[in-house]
């Protein structure tokens, strides 16, 4: 992954999916999947943010960061995207499954908290996120439904689904992950079959 795309070092957070994807791999799951959890999609290729600048006007409640990064991007949709994933902080080293906005062409990529109170995030500089970019209409209809988008499995797990095109949800801001591109090409039967 090119350095100044991915950002921060997301070597720790990585570790943890790791082993939380690996436990995954030996489940049952829904057949047409890219990959077996968000877990593993993450590992090969989410993208890693730093602690991005304090924007005390995004803030929402906390325990409702999909909801709160959604009303943000729909605050400001020309400039922000909504990304989720994967977060820790400075004082709790184990991943959370979040949410969080970016600003449209911040290099390195950083995250704008619009939940974790700022007491919450403190040193900030230990802070990681580890995450996609998501597309607004994909990510509102999706949230719409109830939910994370990437659990929802009402909707047959459609950000790791083989049959939705990564470009349907993927921020066309934002360039895909080379392993995202690999996962396509295997989906087209290109390369070896995942399995």
């Amino acid at each position: 992954m090119d350095a100044e795309l991915q950002g921060a070092d997301a070597s720790e957070i990585r570790r943890h999916l790791q082993l939380i994807a690996d436990v995954r791999k030996t489940m049952i799951r829904p057949p047409g999947l890219r990959w077996s959890s968000p877990e593993e999609m993450l590992v090969e290729g989410g993208l890693a943010f730093g602690p991005g600048p304090s924007r005390p006007d995004l803030m929402g409640d906390t325990k409702a960061c999909y909801s709160n990064a959604m009303r943000a991007v729909l605050s400001d949709p020309g400039r922000l995207v909504y990304c989720e994933g994967f977060a820790i902080s400075g004082t709790v080293r184990l991943p959370v499954h979040h949410a969080w906005v970016m600003e449209i062409g911040s290099s390195p990529l950083a995250a704008v908290e619009v939940t974790w109170p700022q007491d919450w995030r403190k040193p900030k500089d230990d802070f990681l996120y580890l995450g996609v970019p998501v597309d607004p209409d994909f990510a509102l209809k999706s949230l719409k439904s109830g939910g994370c988008l990437f659990w929802d499995h009402r909707a047959g797990y459609p950000m790791m689904s083989r049959d939705v095109p990564l470009e349907d949800w993927w921020h066309s801001e934002v360039p895909l992950p080379p392993a995202f591109l690999a996962a396509d090409m295997d989906q087209a039967g290109v390369g070896s079959p995942r399995p």
